[in-house]
């Protein structure tokens, strides 16, 4: 039994720790930047402003993902030969990118609106974001 506990607690580990990711809030009118924290299991943000006012809410994100396939015939001519050949082609293109929107309220009556873009394979992305007060932030994680 103590042999499983340690590879148990190890992979339970691993998990908490993958399921948060970090990002940064860079305002635009002085270049001050934030440091938050992503939690993707809950779906959730939280971050601190520089006054200690502290930000949470929940984000809502949406992917859309491709995959295609080819197939090319075709018929050539070569001086006054003229012929067909058949050539099969078969390729496959994956992409996708997803856009996401949060919403959080701090615990001074700040409310903030972030609106951004990300790629789900790797979950890298960039955004905008802004406060009731007016300040505006570049996003990046």
């Amino acid at each position: 039994m103590r042999r499983l506990q340690l590879p148990v607690a190890i992979i339970s580990l691993f998990l908490l720790v993958s399921c948060a990711k970090s990002f940064q809030l860079i305002r635009f009118s002085d270049g001050l930047t934030i440091e938050g924290e992503a939690n993707l299991m809950s779906k959730t943000l939280t971050l601190t402003l520089p006054d200690g006012e502290v930000m949470e809410g929940r984000y809502a994100a949406v992917s859309d993902a491709t995959f295609s396939t080819g197939f090319a015939t075709g018929t050539f001519t070569a001086g006054r030969a003229v012929g067909t050949a058949n050539s099969t082609a078969y390729g496959f293109g994956l992409g996708s990118h997803g856009n996401g929107y949060a919403l959080l309220k701090g615990n001074r009556g700040t409310v903030m609106e972030c609106v951004f873009q990300f790629n789900p394979m790797n979950n890298h992305g960039f955004g905008e974001a802004r406060t009731n007060k007016g300040d505006q932030y570049k996003m990046i994680f």
